[in-house]
């Protein structure tokens, strides 16, 4: 329990030097990763904690690179399990997608939630996971969305809105992700994602040359003012 705040703050792939003792007492002279800082940090006001450290076995410390992704893979499933809950109390929620390439070239998937909270009444947004993706066709994507929100026990027969942006894979009318969706979930509606919608707008706009001059001064008006110095004498 006293590791869960630890995990929940940093996603790290563990190093061979993060099986060594963690010195609690001083900082290390180099840079020994978060994982290992923020335990040091932890233990400075959870007194049980400390003691696992001080005074367990060498092989019982549990810092170790394989047991520090168990862990956050544990913490990982807990977590989803908690917004899985919250969402189907809901009578029904949002589904939002978009994709990307990470660093290693591998694509992958966001994929959230909007729901209302219903001790609140208030609309909630979540992030659940990043999906890797294999098959980057409409059906593709659809399926590894769908089958991610089964894994972690979300009710996937309330959804009511889908919302992407108007990507060929992601938007189309026929053969694409909503379209797939809708035939899981009819009740399931696209909208095309309103900040890219906006977007679309401007750069359509900007074919008049009045807007595009005033899209281009705010541009450098921003450009200007965006450095920590000038924003407080701005907000002063």
């Amino acid at each position: 329990k006293s590791l869960v705040p630890i995990i929940e703050t940093v996603l790290l792939c563990g190093r061979q030097g993060d099986s060594d003792r963690i010195a609690l007492e001083s900082e290390p002279g180099d840079n020994d990763g978060n994982f290992r800082a923020l335990v040091r940090f932890r233990t400075k006001t959870d007194d049980v904690l400390k003691t696992c450290f001080t005074e367990s076995g060498r092989n019982a410390q549990y810092t170790s690179p394989h047991i520090q992704n168990k862990i956050i893979e544990s913490c990982n499933d807990i977590i989803l399990q908690r917004l899985a809950i919250k969402i189907n109390a809901s009578s029904h929620f949002s589904i939002l997608l978009d994709e990307t390439t990470d660093i290693a070239g591998i694509e992958q998937l966001s994929v959230c939630a909007r729901y209302i909270e219903p001790d609140t009444c208030t609309v909630q947004e979540a992030f659940l996971q990043f999906v890797p993706l294999y098959d980057v066709t409409g059906k593709g994507i659809a399926t590894a969305m769908t089958e991610s929100l089964k894994s972690v026990g979300v009710d996937i027969t309330k959804i009511r809105e889908q919302g992407y942006d108007g990507a060929g894979s992601m938007g189309g009318n026929f053969n694409e992700v909503h379209a797939h969706v809708k035939e899981l979930v009819p009740t399931a509606l696209y909208v095309h994602c309103a900040a890219h919608s906006l977007n679309l707008a401007v750069c359509n706009a900007c074919d008049v040359i009045p807007i595009r001059n005033c899209m281009g001064i705010r541009r450098r008006i921003y450009d200007f003012f965006n450095t920590s110095k000038r924003q407080i004498v701005l907000q002063t």
